[in-house]
């Protein structure tokens, strides 16, 4: 199956924002068993999207097509899809309906601008869209099916998880035999994963994904109509493999991770590394006694709050830092060196929290702490 994504949009093509739909979707497809094969940008002409949906719909068994789809004057997707397919653009009064009451919900008059969004392809099929008055379009065009969506991330998102998915799954039935397990690692580079993984012998069906956004590091098993036996095997292969860089599975989610191993306890936070980032984290889960960073940590560190645990972070000469945690309750006491080897500059502090995260959580579970390769862990 030949699946494409083209994202429309003057301030995409132009750089002023980033094209995280697209990243996000070709990850989210690819859990489906849907691999992206390209990619394609551009500005806000109409004829110019029009011809692009005409050539890749050619080339595609799916297409689909980021935003464009507001009631400004620059939104020109919809009158572009019914270019391209040869069609012309018809008003479907079900979604002005659909308007008048999310305005009327919220306590606002619709604008007259606003029933452009309701023009659609002639013979598309409306997408619900419960967040906002885009609504999403599939129109087949040349043999094509043709997913429309709008561009504000969380409307996009939440169509493609509620409405488009389970449509492709019901269209696809064989794409409900896609299982994904994700590993979040820190410490190894992409590079040298790929060589420990390339020792993992091979399961029918079985791939391997990589996905590096400094400094995490993602590792997906997907499996296409594998047997539970290979899929497993292969899990627990890859998690054999990434042991000493592992952080967490499924979800990246290392403070709540962190929250759950600490069992309601709360922390004393002493960092003058991170500027503060490891408890701000943290405490979207866990109690934070108290959180000091900056020259205030050293004073602060003389009248401790009642906590659970205590962790300290401070910086040493030759670039390294120091790391120690306490546990109230039971006695338990780690002081580490750490340091990195650092490929992004700008990332030090996500870095270095990441890696703060990550320790505390071993030592909270009683497991070994990480052997990362491009970083230091040392116990003093």
């Amino acid at each position: 199956m030949k699946a494409e994504i083209i994202s429309t949009g003057d301030e995409v093509i132009t750089g002023m924002i980033d094209d995280t739909n697209a990243t996000w979707l070709c990850s989210e497809l690819l859990t489906l068993g849907v691999q992206v094969e390209r990619r394609s940008t551009c500005s806000d002409d109409v004829e110019g999207i029009a011809r692009l949906i005409a050539e890749r719909s050619k080339n595609s068994d799916l297409l689909f097509v980021n935003g464009g789809l507001g009631p400004t004057t620059d939104d020109n997707t919809a009158r572009a899809a019914a270019m391209a397919a040869g069609v012309r653009l018809v008003r479907r009064p079900e979604w002005v309906e659909r308007m008048r009451k999310w305005h009327e919900q919220r306590g606002r008059k619709m604008a007259d601008s606003n029933l452009k969004q309701a023009d659609l392809p002639e013979g598309a099929e409306i997408i619900d869209n419960r967040t906002g008055t885009a609504c999403g379009i599939l129109a087949v065009i040349n043999g094509c099916r043709c997913f429309f969506t709008p561009g504000v991330p969380s409307e996009f998102k939440i169509m493609m998880r509620e409405q488009i998915f389970p449509m492709l799954i019901k269209m696809y039935p064989h794409l409900g035999n896609t299982r994904v397990k994700r590993l979040f690692l820190c410490g190894i580079s992409e590079s040298s994963l790929q060589m420990k993984m390339n020792a993992v012998p091979e399961k029918n069906g079985v791939v391997f994904g990589y996905r590096a956004a400094y400094p995490l590091l993602e590792l997906k098993v997907i499996a296409h109509g594998t047997g539970d036996q290979d899929f497993n095997a292969a899990v627990e292969a890859a998690k054999r493999v990434s042991a000493d860089y592992f952080i967490c599975e499924d979800e990246f989610d290392p403070a709540e991770e962190v929250a759950e191993a600490a069992h309601g306890q709360s922390f004393f936070i002493s960092d003058t590394l991170t500027g503060g980032d490891l408890a701000f984290r943290l405490s979207k889960h866990a109690a934070i006694a108290m959180a000091v960073s900056g020259d205030a940590a050293d004073q602060a560190l003389t009248v401790k709050p009642h906590a659970g645990f205590e962790i300290a972070i401070s910086p040493l000469e030759g670039g390294n830092a120091m790391f120690s945690f306490a546990d109230r309750t039971s006695g338990r006491t780690a002081t580490l060196k750490i340091g990195l080897s650092l490929t992004v500059g700008s990332k030090a502090r996500d870095a270095y929290t990441l890696l703060c995260e990550m320790i505390t959580l071993r030592l909270l579970k009683g497991q070994e702490l990480p052997k990362p390769e491009i970083a230091l862990i040392e116990r003093l």
